[in-house]
C-alpha cells in the first residue's frame, strides 16, 4: 500500500474534522455522524453532508452542486476556489506540521498507512452488510399493486396499470426501519441497477404514512433515502418499445432518465414508446452507466429554481455531452415544478385521462425543443 506524504495531509485534516468544519464553514451543524451546511459557500442548509463517522472523516457531498471529495478537497473548494496548492499550504499551517523532514514524513505516513489499512477493513465489512441488509429487504417485500405503495402512487395520479408494463423495480415493505425517528415506517422500494452487471446495488426507500384520507409520503426531514452505493446506477422504470433489457436495447435508442421516481413514472404513463429510468440524484444523473449503442438522453428536467441546484444540472449536462452523448432537456410548462405535478394538474382540471391529453402532441411538442 503506497502512502505518500499528501496522503499523510489529508488523513490528519480528516482526523481533525470535528476542529476544522466550524473554522470552514461557521453554520454547520453537527448532525450524528456527520456536519451539514446550505453549500461550499457556507449559508445554512443541509445540501452539503461531511462525514465524521469512524473511517469516513472528511468524505463530503455536496448533494445540490454535485460535487465531493475529501477533507483536503474541502479546504480547496472553500477557500482557494478549487486550489489544491494553496489549500496545502494552509492545512500545513493549521496542522502545525510545516515542511515534513524525512523522520516526521515517515510517522505521518506510518499514521495515514495504518488507518487507510482498517479503514479499507472497514469499508469492506460494511458493504458485505449492507449487501446483506438489501437482499433480505427486497426479498422480504410485496409486489407493488394492491399495497400501500400502488395507493401513494396513485394519489399522485400514477396509476401503474395504464403503463405498458408494471415497473419490477418498485415493491412495496409494511416495516423498514427509519434512523430519523428510530422505529419502522412502511415504504416503497426501488431497486438501483448496475447495468454492466445487471444486479441490484442499492435501494431507494421512500417512506409513507397511511392516514384516514389516502397514503403520502411520511412527514420526515428525509422521508426518501438510500441503502448503499447507486452511483452509476439507474432505477429501471420502462423498457419501452423493444421491451429489452437496457444492456441488450436496439441501437440508437434513447434513454430518458429522470431524476425522481414519480416524475420518471409520470413521463413513462404518456410515452409508452419510451425507455425510461430514474437516477436517483442530481450528482448521479452525470455518472449513470448507458450501453455504447445509446443514441442519446432525454433529460426529464424539473423547474427548480434553487440556484444551487440549477448549477448542479448545468454542470451534469456538460459532463453527459462531453462523454460524447446527444442530450436534448425536456421541461414541464413553466406553471408546473415538474411532470408529476403538471400530470396532476391535468387530472384535476380536466377530468379526463390526463395520460391520452398529454401524448402524443401536446408532450411531444415539449420534447421536440432543447430548453
Amino acid at each position: 500500500m503506497s502512502v505518500t506524504s499528501l496522503d499523510a495531509i489529508v488523513f490528519e485534516l480528516a482526523s481533525a474534522i470535528d476542529r476544522l468544519v466550524p473554522q470552514l464553514l461557521p453554520y454547520a451543524k453537527k448532525r450524528g455522524g456527520e456536519w451539514v451546511v446550505g453549500s461550499l459557500s457556507g449559508e445554512a442548509g443541509r445540501s452539503l453532508s461531511i462525514s465524521a463517522k469512524r473511517g469516513r472523516e472528511g468524505v463530503w457531498k455536496d448533494f445540490s452542486g454535485g460535487q465531493g471529495g475529501d477533507a483536503l478537497d474541502l479546504v480547496a473548494q472553500v477557500l482557494f476556489g478549487g486550489c489544491k496548492k494553496e489549500a496545502l499550504r494552509w492545512s500545513r499551517e493549521w496542522l502545525g506540521i510545516g515542511e515534513l523532514d524525512s523522520v516526521k514524513r515517515k510517522k505521518l505516513e506510518d499514521r495515514a498507512r495504518e488507518a487507510s489499512r482498517l479503514a479499507d477493513a472497514g469499508k469492506k465489512q460494511q458493504s458485505e452488510k449492507t449487501a446483506r441488509h438489501i437482499r433480505e429487504l427486497w426479498h422480504g417485500a410485496q409486489p407493488i399493486l394492491g399495497t400501500a405503495a400502488d395507493t401513494y402512487l396513485c394519489g399522485r395520479g400514477l396509476d401503474l396499470r395504464k403503463m405498458s408494463e408494471i415497473p419490477r423495480a418498485l415493491r412495496f415493505h409494511p416495516r423498514v426501519w427509519c434512523s430519523e425517528i428510530q422505529d419502522h415506517m412502511p415504504a416503497m422500494l426501488s431497486c438501483a441497477i448496475d447495468p454492466r452487471l445487471w444486479q441490484m446495488v442499492a435501494l431507494h426507500r421512500t417512506y409513507l404514512e397511511v392516514t384516514p384520507y389516502g397514503v403520502r409520503k411520511a412527514s420526515l426531514k428525509n422521508a426518501k433515502k438510500v441503502l448503499g452505493s447507486f452511483t452509476g446506477a439507474h432505477i429501471p422504470l420502462q423498457r419501452g418499445a423493444s421491451g429489452e433489457p437496457m444492456a441488450k436495447m436496439p441501437a440508437y435508442e434513447w434513454v430518458a432518465v429522470s431524476e425522481g421516481i414519480e416524475n420518471g413514472l409520470s413521463v413513462a404513463l404518456v410515452q409508452p414508446s419510451w425507455r425510461v429510468v430514474a437516477a436517483v440524484s442530481m450528482a448521479n444523473l452525470a455518472t449513470i452507466h448507458l450501453p455504447e449503442q445509446t443514441g442519446g438522453v432525454y433529460i426529464i428536467a424539473d423547474n427548480d429554481t434553487n440556484q444551487a441546484a440549477s448549477d448542479g444540472f448545468t454542470r451534469a449536462i456538460d459532463r453527459l455531452v462531453r462523454r460524447g452523448l446527444a442530450v436534448q432537456v425536456v421541461r414541464p410548462p413553466d406553471c408546473h415544478k415538474d411532470f408529476n405535478d403538471w400530470l396532476q394538474a391535468l387530472l384535476k382540471a380536466e377530468h379526463v385521462d390526463a395520460q391520452a391529453a398529454l401524448r402524443p402532441a401536446r408532450f411531444d411538442q415539449l420534447a421536440g425543443g432543447l430548453s
